[in-house]
């Protein structure tokens, strides 16, 4: 027989500001499209079982949602009649209203994809909101909460299913109905969690309250035990008593919403050390999930074989278990998956844990963990037929049998390695990086290390309300996810959104503690630096021969490159046929090309757009026919010709001159596909690659 333990792990960051403002809709909409549906397709299947890891943080949001006295922007503005929206208001939504996977959730309903593509011609909401009448306002908003709708509520609502049959030419009063519908439907959520546990279908473990990496709280120099070659923050302190507020937080949240404290617990990003195990030991944890990376780390080996089992520590007094993912099969529901048939998919994850099966003696047990809520938007229909498939395959097989890691750990069939000496890591490579080490991450940490300083001095003169309200902003300041939107390694158009809320929650302690604040916590930590679509900066100026093609090895060797499809993070890159854009110039001439998987659009119906924006504004326009051609130019520029050629590549030379001026020496560039005049595809997705000149007119190319 073989085991198989699936945890499906729900997070999402702390999105309050300190006035109780939800600065992002995240917790919201996948409470609509996740939270309640992964355990209902589960509850679909009898014969399936599996884990569900959920972090206090994300439950404590879920339940003020569901009070309906939350303060989101998003919900708030949607409540509003669109007649009644300031031009503020209205651009708000034209940039939050697309935040949706393009193949598999916007292009499915036609009015939605309509809308997207009138969205496609303008740059700025600002200017997009003055084109966008009432009515189509309107329609963009039930169409964005009906494509978040996961399909429980799609099957399972009756007025869900009719505004989707409906498809267009919405009234308020429906969307009001649908807000009211979907913010009704959240309390419903916790208490399934509950009922299929007590059902035994499915088992329910926790994460320290507010996600954070436990072992660099307890102390930092656990980074330089995963790592020794790390850059360490200039701090000292340890924030270990903090890291047991976390654990003992998270055992009192649970037992109030699940009727005991937590036998399980996959720790924030999979991270691990001796001390945080053993931490997690002393408050009731039995079992721990971790990445084969870790395993390998502890035993001293990396063999196939040892991560199908379950591992002791046996240096620890409390002996906790450990679980090891098999990070292959996770990544490939993960990241891979998505692009395959259900069937092939499901086939194929069946078929690799025969292979197991045959290729290991007893019983083995295959573990895996991922991220519950975020793929599933690169699914159609929502992961739906891949479940469905998957599901239906596991309960038939008569070799495969699912477990809750609370049966896993206590099965006699299962065996048992023991770990003498553990390492430490996350499931990121076995290491801290991601949290630690960066310039900025590291500054971060220091102004996290200062603030804990000062509550000490402090402490003894806060009233207990006080010390209550201080201990919350801390540990939110604690959470992983700043750390993680610090530094180059996880671009997002929204960094710098994460990087104000972490310093606006220790403004916000200092302010409670009566201490000044110091004037760096009103600077960004986070640069305005590229977002990291850039693989390469020029290297000197060059000179490219229009003709659509690389006519030499060297004509474009000196040019910069960056990836068009670096902020489609919400969207499936399958989709598009843009790949990269290359740049350079010599004295007077700018050379652009474009690569890309171009040959499906070679109909005659597909035109290439290209917007410049500089001390000129120019709008490119031509079709995509093999050859040398002429575009069409919207706007004014030079005398000189624009060059453009199509064979392997799209090539343009554009001349500087009128481009740039004394005062204006940053050019914004926008890539866009048009079939038959409605736009179809743009890169970047929702910003510009832009050029900012030094004084001698030569290019230093950011994004």
């Amino acid at each position: 027989m073989v085991y198989l333990s699936l945890m499906w792990h729900m997070h999402q960051p702390w999105y309050q500001d300190t006035s109780g403002k939800y600065t992002m809709p995240w917790v919201f909409l996948h409470a609509i499209k996740d939270y309640y549906e992964m355990p209902w397709l589960l509850s679909r299947h009898p014969g399936i079982k599996a884990t569900f890891n959920l972090v206090p943080s994300l439950l404590e949001q879920l339940e003020e949602y569901g009070s309906k006295h939350v303060n989101d922007p998003l919900i708030r503005t949607l409540y509003k009649p669109a007649v009644m929206l300031s031009d503020e208001e209205r651009a708000y939504l034209l940039e939050v209203l697309f935040w949706a996977n393009h193949k598999t959730m916007i292009y499915p309903l036609p009015r939605y994809q309509e809308l997207y593509q009138k969205k496609g011609y303008y740059l700025d909401p600002t200017v997009a909101a003055l084109y966008f009448s009432d009515a189509e306002i309107t329609d963009l908003s039930v169409l964005f909460l009906l494509a978040w709708c996961g399909n429980y509520l799609r099957q399972s609502h009756p007025i869900v299913a009719a505004l989707l049959r409906q498809g267009a030419n919405f009234s308020h009063q429906q969307k009001v109905d649908l807000l009211d519908i979907l913010i009704d439907f959240i309390p419903t959520i916790i208490p399934f969690y509950r009922q299929l546990a007590e059902e035994g279908r499915i088992s329910i473990t926790t994460t320290p309250y507010y996600h954070p990496i436990l072992p660099l709280l307890i102390d930092p120099q656990a980074a330089k035990d995963a790592d020794p070659t790390v850059v360490m923050p200039n701090i000292t302190l340890s924030m270990k008593e903090d890291a047991k507020e976390h654990v003992a937080r998270a055992q009192e949240s649970f037992a109030r919403y699940f009727g005991e404290p937590a036998k399980g617990c996959w720790p924030a990003e999979g991270s691990l050390s001796p001390a945080a195990l053993s931490m997690l030991g002393e408050y009731g944890i039995e079992w721990v999930g971790a990445d084969e990376e870790l395993l390998a780390k502890s035993i001293g080996r990396h063999l196939d074989a040892d991560r199908y089992r379950r591992w002791r520590y046996v240096s620890d007094p409390n002996k906790p278990l450990l679980f090891f993912r098999d990070k292959k099969l996770s990544d490939f529901i993960g990241f891979t998956y998505s692009g395959w048939s259900a069937k092939q998919a499901a086939a194929d994850f069946i078929a690799r844990l025969e292979e197991i099966g045959r290729l290991y003696r007893g019983n083995p047990l295959v573990c895996v963990f991922l991220d519950g809520e975020n793929a599933w938007e690169y699914y159609y229909h929502n992961g739906f037929d891949f479940f469905e498939a998957l599901y239906s395959a596991l309960a038939t097989h008569p070799g495969i049998q699912t477990l809750t890691f609370a049966e896993a750990a206590h099965h006699e069939k299962i065996e048992e390695g023991q770990i003498e000496r553990l390492g430490s890591g996350s499931w990121i490579g076995g290491v801290f990086s991601t949290w630690i080490g960066h310039p900025e991450k590291n500054r971060a940490w220091e102004l996290l290390a200062k603030a804990r300083q000062e509550i000490s001095l402090a402490w003894e003169s806060l009233s207990e309300e006080c010390r209550r309200d201080v201990m919350r902003e801390l540990m939110i300041a604690q959470g992983s996810d700043w750390f993680w939107w610090y530094g180059d390694d996880h671009p997002s158009a929204q960094a710098p959104l994460f990087d104000n809320l972490f310093r606006s929650h220790l403004v916000h302690l200092y302010e409670l503690i009566g201490r000044e604040v110091p004037d760096e916590l009103y600077r960004p930590i986070k640069k305005s630096r590229p977002l990291s679509p850039l693989i390469r900066e020029p290297i000197g100026l060059m000179r490219a021969v229009i003709d659509g093609r690389e006519s030499d090895y060297f004509e474009w060797r000196s040019a910069g490159r960056c990836n068009l499809l670096y902020d489609a993070s919400a969207m499936d890159s399958s989709a598009f046929h843009l790949d990269e854009l290359w740049y350079g110039h010599d004295h007077h001439r700018l050379y652009l090309a474009i690569t890309g998987h171009f040959y499906e659009l070679l109909d005659g119906e597909h035109e290439v757009g290209i917007d410049i924006m500089g001390g000129a504004h120019l709008h490119l326009r031509f079709k995509l026919l093999p050859g040398i051609t002429t575009p069409q130019v919207f706007g004014t520029i030079s005398d000189e010709p624009i060059e453009v050629a199509y064979d392997r590549i799209i090539e343009l030379s554009i001349a500087l001159k009128g481009l740039i001026d004394e005062k204006h020496r940053r050019l914004e560039i926008v890539v866009k596909i048009f079939n038959n005049k409605k736009m179809v595809e743009r890169a970047p997705l929702y910003s510009a690659i832009v050029l900012n000149l030094d004084d001698k007119g030569i290019p230093a190319w950011v994004i």
